[in-house]
């Protein structure tokens, strides 16, 4: 494992979801050597890493907790087709730890911007007064 997640292409998310699984898993084997330089990891996971370098006794080389939220999706709306006069976007999530930060941006016709937080927990977040 001492090389295992070195540049692996894993994101902080993955990579913190990957800590709470072993720290929870009973049958994780004490004394590893985990490789993950470069690597960040969700905050959320704080708590699992600890238990694995302490209680565990792993030595993890990453690059420390995340300093925001770090999973991300993409997506793209085209409010033209949305209806007539649509101005607005709305979308439903779950986060299920932590949280996740959102940002917006207008590619057409215009260089609106804006972006948002999203706590754990099922939200309803509406973005109003985009251009049509």
């Amino acid at each position: 494992m001492t090389n295992m997640l070195i540049n692996s292409g894993m994101d902080c998310g993955k990579y913190g979801q990957t800590l709470v699984g072993w720290a929870a898993n009973g049958s994780t084997p004490s004394g590893r050597s985990l490789g993950a330089t470069g690597k960040s990891y969700a905050q959320y996971a704080t708590a699992a890493r600890t238990t694995l370098t302490g209680t565990k006794t792993w030595t993890i080389t990453d690059a420390g907790a995340a300093t925001g939220y770090c999973d991300e999706f993409i997506t793209e709306w085209n409010l033209s087709t949305a209806g007539s006069g649509s101005n607005q976007i709305k979308f439903n999530a779950t986060i299920a730890i932590g949280g996740a930060d959102y940002y917006w941006r207008e590619t057409s016709p215009g260089f609106a911007t804006g972006s948002g937080t999203l706590l754990a927990g099922t939200s309803t977040r509406t973005i109003t007064g985009l251009p049509t």
